[in-house]
C-alpha cells in the first residue's frame, strides 16, 4: 500500500505510483477510490498517457485497456456508479483513442496521445448508425426492416419471413410440406450507417455491415448453398456436411465450408479480405486455390491472385461487428472509409494527405465528432459541414 493518502495536495511522485500500481493491479480498495477521484479531477491524465508511452508497442495496448478499464463493484459505495462511469470514460478516451505511428520511420515510433478535453456539443455533429436494412422479395416488392414491426412480414414459398423480438430477420418453414419446394430469391441490403443481421433458412447467421447486400435463396435445396455478397458481412455457417455453404464475391472470388466463422471485406474501394476464425475454407477466384485454417486472411488483390497471409488481427478483422472501428497501422484514408460508410457522410481531403499510420479502437455508438476529436490528437484537423467531413493537415 502507498505510504500516503490522497489529502487534495498536488504530488507527482504519488500520482505516479498510484497509476502504476492501478494499472497492474495491485491497488488496494481504497487506493482504487483514491485513483478515479483524482482522474475525475483530471490530474491524473498526463501520468496515464506516460504509462502508454511505456508499453512495449502498440500490440500492448489491449492489454492496458483491460487493466485501465477495470471497475470494481467493491468501490462503488465511496463513490458512486455514475461517478465512476465518468472517470472510466475519462481513461477510455486515452487507452481506447488513437495513437500514430511516422510512416517515415521503418520501425514506426510509437508517439503517447494526451487527453483529450471535454467534448463540446456540436449543432452539426452526426449521430452514428444503426439497425437498418431493406429486403426485396422474390417479387421485387421491398420491407424498411428498421421501420417494419415484430412478427411475420412476409411469405417466401413455404418460408415464413419474421422480424424477432431481438431485431434479427429470420425465415421459419411453414406447415405446408407437399411438393417440391422452389426457393425465391430474396436480397437484404444495408445503406450507409446501416448494419443488420439475417440468420437464413438453414439457420446460418449473417451480420452485414453498413453498406452491404446478400441475395440468398429462402430454402436451401440441392447438393450445396450459394450465397452472393456484395460489401462486408460476418457468417456463423450452420454445419452440414452433405450441403457445402459457398460465399460468391468480388469478382468470381468464392468461399466453400461446411461450417465455419469467418468475416469477408469485399467492398470496391477495399482491398479484398477473407478472415478464417474458426474452421476450415476453401478459398478460390479463377483457377486459383487455397485451403485457409483459423486465423489466416486471404488477400484478393486487383490483378487477381490470392495471397494467404499467417497469425493476422481477426479481433481487427470482425471489429465492426462488435462495435468497434479498430485499426492496426491503418492510414487516414483507409478510417476515413470507415467514418463514411458508417455515418454516411461524404468526405473530403484538402491539402497533402498525412503518411502517419494509426493504431487504436474506438466505440461505433460514438457522435462522429468524438471519433474526429482523437484523432485530432495526431495533428489531423477536421470541419463538419452538414453531412460532409473535411480533412485538413
Amino acid at each position: 500500500m502507498l505510504r500516503c493518502l490522497y489529502t487534495g495536495m498536488e504530488d507527482p511522485i504519488f500520482y505516479k505510483q498510484l497509476v502504476d500500481r492501478y494499472l497492474a493491479k495491485k491497488a488496494t480498495d481504497e487506493e482504487v477510490k483514491v485513483f478515479f477521484q483524482l482522474l475525475n479531477e483530471g490530474k491524473l491524465d498526463k501520468y496515464v498517457a506516460a504509462a502508454m508511452q511505456d508499453m512495449a508497442g502498440a500490440e500492448a495496448l489491449p492489454v492496458l485497456a483491460d487493466k485501465a478499464l477495470r471497475v470494481d463493484k467493491s468501490i462503488s459505495g465511496g463513490m458512486g456508479w455514475k461517478r465512476l462511469a465518468v472517470a472510466a470514460a475519462m481513461i477510455g478516451l486515452i487507452v481506447l483513442g488513437f495513437l500514430y505511428f511516422n510512416g517515415n520511420n521503418d520501425h514506426a515510433r510509437q508517439e503517447a496521445a494526451t487527453l483529450p478535453g471535454p467534448l463540446a456539443p456540436l449543432s452539426n455533429d452526426i449521430d452514428p448508425g444503426g439497425d437498418k436494412a431493406v429486403l426485396t422479395l422474390g417479387d421485387g416488392s421491398t420491407i424498411m426492416l428498421d421501420n417494419a414491426a415484430n412478427g411475420e412480414l412476409a411469405a417466401q414459398g413455404n418460408q415464413k419471413v419474421i422480424k424477432l423480438d431481438a431485431g434479427q430477420l429470420a425465415y421459419k418453414q411453414g406447415a405446408d410440406h407437399a411438393g417440391a419446394v422452389v426457393p425465391e430469391y430474396n436480397t437484404i441490403a444495408t445503406p450507409r450507417g446501416g448494419r443488420y443481421e439475417v440468420i437464413l433458412p438453414d439457420g446460418t447467421r449473417v451480420w452485414l455491415n453498413a453498406a452491404s447486400s446478400l441475395r440468398f435463396p429462402t430454402a436451401f435445396v440441392g447438393k450445396e448453398r450459394v450465397v452472393e455478397l456484395s460489401g462486408e458481412s460476418y457468417f456463423e455457417v450452420a454445419h452440414r456436411p452433405d450441403q457445402p455453404f459457398k460465399v460468391r464475391f468480388a469478382d468470381g472470388a468464392e468461399i466453400k465450408v461446411l461450417g465455419t466463422h469467418f468475416n469477408i471485406q469485399a467492398y470496391k474501394d477495399e482491398t479484398v479480405k477473407a478472415t478464417l476464425l474458426e474452421g476450415a475454407v476453401e478459398i478460390s477466384k479463377q483457377t486459383m486455390r487455397g485451403i485457409m485454417k483459423p486465423g489466416q486472411q486471404a488477400v484478393i488483390r486487383k490483378e487477381g491472385d490470392v495471397r494467404i497471409v499467417s497469425n493476422v488481427d481477426t479481433e481487427e478483422a470482425i471489429a465492426w461487428k462488435n462495435g468497434y472501428f479498430q485499426f492496426n497501422r491503418a492510414d487516414i484514408a483507409t478510417i476515413m472509409r470507415q467514418i463514411e460508410r458508417w455515418y454516411d457522410v461524404e468526405v473530403e481531403f484538402r491539402g497533402k494527405l498525412s503518411d502517419k499510420e494509426f493504431v487504436g479502437k474506438v466505440p461505433r455508438n460514438t457522435r462522429v465528432s468524438e471519433v474526429l476529436k482523437i484523432l485530432e490528437l495526431s495533428k489531423v484537423h477536421f470541419i463538419i459541414e452538414g453531412k460532409k467531413i473535411i480533412v485538413m493537415p
